[in-house]
C-alpha cells in the first residue's frame, strides 16, 4: 500500500485498482446514500418546519448516490482518467462543504419555530 500523502497516489496517470476492503467499503456508502433517500422522500412529505432540511438531505443524498454511482462504476471499469483517486478526494470535500451548508440550515430552525408561534399568536386575534 503506498502512503496517501503523497502526490503519486492521489493523481496517479494509471492509478491501481481499489483494494476490495476499500472497494466494499466504497459501495456500501453508496448503498447507505441510497437508504437515506428512500427515508428523506417520505420524510420531506410531511409538512413541518423540518420540511425544508428534508429536501435538503433528500437533494444531498441523491446527488452523492447518483455521483458515488458513477465513480464505482469508472473503477469498476478501471477507465484510467476517471478512476483516479483524486475524484474521490473532491467528491468527499464537495459532500462535507455540502453537509456544512444543511448544518447551517439545522442552526436556523429554533428561529422558524418561534416566529411561526409568534405567527400563530398573532392569527389567534384575527377574525
Amino acid at each position: 500500500m503506498q502512503n496517501i500523502f503523497t502526490w503519486k497516489f492521489w493523481f496517479a496517470s494509471n492509478p491501481p485498482a481499489l483494494l476490495p476492503v476499500f472497494f466494499n467499503l466504497f459501495v456500501a456508502v453508496v448503498a447507505l446514500f441510497f437508504l437515506v433517500i428512500i427515508v428523506f422522500y417520505f420524510l420531506k412529505r410531511k409538512p413541518g418546519v423540518y420540511q425544508s432540511l428534508f429536501y435538503s438531505l433528500f437533494d444531498f443524498s441523491l446527488a452523492n448516490f447518483l455521483v458515488g454511482i458513477l465513480l464505482l462504476f469508472f473503477n469498476y471499469e478501471r477507465i484510467t482518467f476517471f478512476s483516479s483517486r483524486f475524484w474521490l478526494l473532491i467528491w468527499a470535500i464537495g459532500a462535507i462543504a455540502w453537509l456544512v451548508f444543511i448544518l447551517l440550515k439545522l442552526k436556523k430552525i429554533p428561529e422558524k419555530k418561534k416566529l411561526k408561534e409568534k405567527e400563530k399568536e398573532f392569527k389567534k386575534y384575527i377574525p
